[in-house]
C-alpha cells in the first residue's frame, strides 16, 4: 500500500487581527479505489474536518485556551502565538491492516513544547477502525492482561526511574487510556508521562513497552492468540 502525507494549514486570530495560534494537520492519504481504502481515506478526512471544527468553535479548545491567555497579557507579556504541529511519524502495513502513528507538539509562546500522539489501527478491506481484541484474536480481559504485565516488567527494568507505587498505578489504570500501533515486529503501548506521573525522574514522552509478535504467512500478517503473543523481555 502506498500514501502520500497531506497538510493543511490554518490561523486563528484575535479580534484585533493578531494570529493567536497556528496549526498544521498532516494525515496519511492511500492510493487505491477499492472501497475499504476509500473509506481509511474518508476517516482521515474526517479526522482533519473534525479538528478544523474543534478548534474554530469548541469553548474548550486549545484556541480559545489562547484567545484567553491573550487577552489578559496583551498589554503586559504576551509571549507570542501558539502553534501546534501534526506529523505522520509512522505508517505500517501487515496484510490487510494498516497502523498510523501521528506525534504533534505543542507550542505555547515561547514555552517548552508540549508532546501528544494519536494512533489508529484501520482495516484496508472494510474501512473499519481494528480493536487490539481483533488483531490478537483475545478477549478484551486477556489484553488488558497482557498490557499490565508487559509494563509491569518495563517498570521493573529500572526501578531507580519510577515512583515506588508505579505498578499500583498501572494495575489501577484505565486500560482504554492507553494507546498503540504495530511495527513490523511487534505492537507498542504508549502512556503520556504527563497523564502517568509514573517517573520520578524527568526523561521520555513516552512510557513504551512492546508485545512481540509472530509472523504468519496469511493476509492478517500476525499469528494472533494461542499463545503467540510474547513480552519483550
Amino acid at each position: 500500500v502506498t500514501y502520500q502525507v497531506k497538510t493543511v494549514q490554518e490561523n486563528f486570530h484575535a479580534e484585533d487581527g493578531t494570529v493567536l495560534y497556528q496549526l498544521q494537520l498532516s494525515w496519511p492519504y492511500f492510493a487505491g479505489k477499492a472501497g475499504g481504502v476509500l473509506q481509511v481515506n474518508r476517516f482521515f478526512e474526517d479526522w482533519k474536518n473534525e479538528k478544523l471544527r474543534i478548534y474554530e468553535a469548541d469553548g474548550d479548545s486549545i484556541r480559545q485556551a489562547a484567545l484567553e491567555i491573550y487577552r489578559e497579557s496583551k498589554d503586559s507579556g504576551w509571549t507570542g502565538s501558539w502553534t501546534e504541529r501534526y506529523r505522520v511519524s509512522r505508517v505500517c502495513t501487515k496484510g490487510q491492516y494498516v497502523s498510523v502513528l501521528l506525534d504533534s507538539d505543542l507550542k505555547e509562546g515561547n514555552l517548552k513544547k508540549i508532546p501528544h500522539r494519536e494512533s489508529y489501527v484501520l482495516d484496508l478491506e472494510s474501512g473499519q477502525q481494528v480493536t487490539l481484541e481483533k488483531l490478537l484474536g483475545k478477549s478484551r480481559e486477556e489484553c488488558y492482561q497482557l498490557l499490565q504485565e508487559a509494563y509491569r516488567d518495563k517498570l521493573r527494568e529500572n526501578p531507580g526511574v519510577y515512583y515506588a507505587d508505579a505498578e499500583e498505578k498501572i494495575a489501577a489504570l484505565n486500560p482504554e487510556k492507553i494507546g498503540w500501533y504495530f511495527t513490523e515486529t511487534a505492537i507498542v503501548c504508549y502512556l503520556a508521562v504527563s497523564y502517568t506521573h509514573f517517573r520520578a525522574h524527568e526523561t521520555d514522552s513516552y512510557l513504551e513497552c512492546r508485545l512481540l509478535l509472530e509472523k504468519k504467512k496469511s493476509r492478517e500478517g500476525y499469528r494472533a492468540g494461542n499463545g503467540q503473543v510474547t513480552r519483550e523481555k
